[in-house]
């Protein structure tokens, strides 16, 4: 395959990616009820005006030898189309992880706060105070 037609076929799927996960979930109360309009990338004739970044904490021992390949192959092929291939550092990836999980487990928190049993269900009518009107009701 060239390269033309690699970066077509990686720029064709991620549009289609795009597109199924765009708009409205209704199984998802937090999801964006406006319509989505498909959409319409360019087509990329000429690569020798890219410049492609390789993160060098992705290349670890861990990738097989097949996978490692495959990097060097891609690489080859656009650098043999003029693109300019480089190595670049994510310093803080390590911590990409955590700050997923944390934003994770914050965006659930927030999600599900309304069904807390205050706005929802049963409300002592308890007006002491807020702490008080919470722990009667729960």
């Amino acid at each position: 395959m060239d390269v033309q037609g690699l970066l077509t076929r990686c720029v064709d799927d991620a549009a289609i990616v795009l597109g199924v996960l765009a708009g409205h979930d209704p199984k998802d109360s937090t999801t964006v009820q406006d319509p989505v309009k498909p959409f319409m990338l360019p087509s990329l004739t000429n690569v020798s005006k890219l410049c492609i970044g390789i993160p060098k904490e992705y290349l670890v021992l861990e990738l097989s030898s097949e996978e490692q390949s495959l990097w060097s192959k891609v690489a080859d092929l656009f650098e043999s189309e003029g693109t300019k291939v480089t190595e670049v550092s994510f310093s803080h990836i390590t911590y990409s992880i955590v700050c997923y999980h944390l934003l994770c487990i914050s965006e659930a928190a927030s999600s599900i706060a309304r069904f807390d049993g205050l706005q929802y269900g049963h409300r002592c009518d308890i007006d002491v105070s807020t702490e008080a009107t919470d722990i009667a009701t729960r």
